[in-house]
């Protein structure tokens, strides 16, 4: 069952490349266009080392920290795609770094808690 959830994760991570680069080589000077593209390397990030996770135990540890790229800055990639499609002012002014900001300390919570030796359940030990 874990191979094929993680051919699963795999698969999706190539069609989430395929479909940003497609997106972003039909107009790569567009803004939306470049954060979608992040979107889905975020996306592809996540799949993949989700999909290694599933399959080895013990290097479980790094593959889930590999993957906290991806869902830390999904969701912030999500809401700057979303403020771009509506055309939010906020989004045009330097202040739009601040959406990055709570991804980035997820990130870093992400990387003490599994940088640690203790991040395995006590069935997978």
């Amino acid at each position: 069952m874990l191979n094929v959830l993680s051919a699963l994760s795999l698969f999706a991570a190539l069609l989430y490349i395929y479909m940003g680069f497609f997106i972003f080589r039909a107009k790569s000077q567009a803004r939306i266009n470049r954060v979608f593209l992040l979107w889905c390397i975020s996306m592809s990030v996540w799949s993949v080392a989700s999909g290694f996770s599933y399959i080895t135990v013990t290097s479980h540890n790094f593959w889930v920290m590999v993957s906290a790229v991806g869902w830390c800055f999904f969701g912030a990639f999500s809401l700057h795609l979303v403020m771009l499609l509506t055309d939010i002012a906020f989004v045009r002014k330097p202040a739009h770094i601040l959406i990055y900001l709570p991804g980035m300390v997820f990130w870093c919570l992400s990387l003490i808690e599994y940088g640690s030796d203790g991040g395995l359940p006590e069935n997978l030990e």
